[in-house]
């Protein structure tokens, strides 16, 4: 097991077959995560299906509501599909197809077939090295604070603070607003109106930027992951 080289999975996948192999390969942390079922980085994400599970999620409306939010969240989006989608019944193939030409299209994730979980584990295991070492063999973590020096990297980096928002979403609320001042100060029918918001984060946004700060002796925030 490479120790220095670390995958955040979600709490759900702990004691999966695919958990157990990768724990094998790197150090596993688990935590309760919003988006996604791994991360490999602050700007890489997971979501793992089975060829069952993404047929299921297909019809029960799950599949494009986290294609969504994984999309919105990361600027590397990941789909592993595991097992065999040609074993599906022939009246869902085209339906499929259709769910995975809009997966690369519209939501611009990356998808990626494996055969089992052994394999999946292995393929995750691989995109965790390779942006390990891309990095300088830098220790990876999901909420470091990065080395930033022009206003237009700093903007960014103040805006993604905020809670469930990501780079694209970061992105799109600069340009819709023109300022960081002008993204705090916006009401929450203002906020909710941008594609990707909603009512419900917008509220949460204001009452993160509206509270009254508690002091630190206080019970930590959750952790927005």
């Amino acid at each position: 097991m490479e120790k220095k080289i670390r995958v955040i999975a979600d709490l759900r996948e702990r004691n999966t077959s695919v958990t157990k192999y990768l724990e094998e390969m790197v150090m596993v942390e688990y935590k309760q995560l919003t988006v996604g079922d791994y991360i490999i980085s602050d700007d890489i994400a997971i979501e793992r299906k089975s060829a069952s599970d993404f047929v299921k999620s297909l019809f029960d409306g799950r599949l494009f509501d986290q294609a969504k939010r994984l999309s919105e969240a990361y600027l590397t989006p990941i789909m592993i599909i595991e097992g065999d989608l040609n074993k599906i019944s022939k009246r869902f193939r085209n339906q499929a197809r259709a769910a995975l030409i809009s997966l690369t299209l519209d939501y611009g994730i990356k998808i990626i077939y494996s055969q089992d979980p052994r394999e999946t584990a292995e393929i995750l295991a691989y995109l965790a090295r390779k942006v390990f070492y891309s990095r300088g063999g830098q220790r990876i973590l999901v909420h470091k604070k990065p080395k930033l020096s022009s206003i237009s990297e700093w903007q960014l980096y103040i805006v993604q603070s905020l809670p469930n928002i990501g780079p694209k979403l970061a992105v799109r609320l600069l340009e819709m607003f023109g300022s960081v001042e002008k993204i705090f100060t916006a009401s929450i029918s203002e906020l909710s109106r941008i594609p990707g918001i909603g009512e419900k984060r917008a509220l949460y946004i204001r009452k993160i930027l509206q509270s009254k700060w508690q002091g630190t002796n206080r019970r930590k925030p959750r952790s927005i992951l």
